[in-house]
């Protein structure tokens, strides 16, 4: 599977989130920058829902491949997360772009 440069560069600044969620599917990720506008990140989880949704075989049953489980709303000059679940196999093709250890 060719993973596209903008997944690449999404999955280097997410990390995986530790007691809520489903071990090993539910992340975060951070905004590119303290300064990215909080529609931006938006737009960036779009792009990779739409990515994900074209990855995965279409059959009878609607499967989720992606769900987001929450965005900020307001945007605030720091780092802000938004939190995903992403689901096999489209995970165990990208989780190898996550940095081990966030800054």
């Amino acid at each position: 599977m060719k993973i596209p440069k903008y997944v690449q560069e999404i999955m280097e600044r997410s990390e995986f989130v530790r007691g809520n969620g489903d071990p090993g599917y539910t992340i975060k990720i951070r905004k590119a920058t303290p300064y990215t506008r909080i529609s931006t990140l938006s737009a960036e989880i779009q792009r990779l829902q739409s990515w994900v949704d074209r990855m995965m075989p279409k059959d009878e049953f609607s499967i989720p491949t992606m769900v987001i489980n929450s965005i900020p709303s307001r945007t605030h000059y720091r780092n802000q997360y938004t939190v995903v679940t992403i689901y096999d196999p489209i995970m165990r093709e990208i989780e190898k772009y996550m940095r081990k250890e966030m800054k």
